[in-house]
């Protein structure tokens, strides 16, 4: 999945521009400088850069 299709997900699920935009800057920025592991595939490593940055966004903590 390109960060374009990613973005556009975000849009049409009704995120705030502002917030699809910085999150999408952040997940660039950090795959920029990730140095890959050769036990993992690139792709493995932006979903996981995907799934920080979410949880970060959405809070690490769990409510009950």
């Amino acid at each position: 999945m390109r960060m374009r299709e990613v973005r556009m997900a975000l849009l049409e699920a009704d995120v705030d521009f502002n917030v699809a935009k910085g999150f999408i800057a952040r997940v660039k920025e950090k795959a920029m400088g990730e140095a890959v592991l050769r036990s993992v595939h690139p792709g493995q490593q932006v979903v996981k850069i995907f799934n920080d940055e979410l949880t970060a966004l959405l809070g690490a903590t769990r409510r009950r």
